[in-house]
């Protein structure tokens, strides 16, 4: 008897172990709590602010029995950017591993006019520090130059402040 109960434990287990092996990989809108544990760090070790706030157009591109991982994509957003990835979920021990494969910023009109008022903002600020250097050193046609150059940046960059401050700059140093 003992034997007959040592053979159908021995194959309950092996069965148990069997069926871990081929259980599927959670689906691919079941892990967004590990893509941000996975990628918040690896953001805040490279100096971004960034983390991940949004998982959206999750879909499967396949699932391969072979090696038992499931391949999917989505659209990982931050408050700034948006990037398309690509990730697998593998079993690994009695957990699953979950691998970005590919990941690339999507840029769209929204980042590209952020970034160009950026680009705007900062280039006024070097031409305010170009008129001040040109103003200490007496050139004011330079100077002058430089203020104007700044106010159409700001301008660009729809920043009032930044024009205003211009403009009155222009007025005490240039009419």
């Amino acid at each position: 008897m003992k034997k007959i109960v040592c053979v159908i434990c021995i194959l309950f287990s092996g069965f148990s172990y069997a069926n871990w092996f081929s259980s599927t990989p959670p689906n691919c809108d079941k892990v967004d709590d590990v893509l941000k544990r996975m990628l918040d760090p690896i953001w805040k070790d490279r100096g971004y602010t960034e983390t991940l706030e949004k998982v959206s157009s999750v879909r499967e591109q396949y699932l391969d029995s072979k090696n038992n991982t499931r391949y999917c994509s989505a659209v990982l957003e931050t408050q700034e950017y948006k990037f398309a990835t690509s990730y697998s979920i593998s079993p690994m021990s009695n957990d699953f591993l979950v691998k970005i494969e590919n990941m690339s910023l999507i840029i769209d009109e929204s980042l590209v006019a952020k970034n160009t008022t950026n680009l705007s903002n900062q280039l006024a600020e070097e031409k305010i520090k170009a008129f001040e250097m040109a103003k200490k050193y007496g050139e004011m046609s330079e100077a002058c130059l430089s203020l104007d150059v700044a106010k159409k940046f700001y301008l660009d960059a729809a920043n009032e402040e930044g024009y205003k401050k211009t403009m009155e700059l222009l007025k005490q140093n240039c009419h």
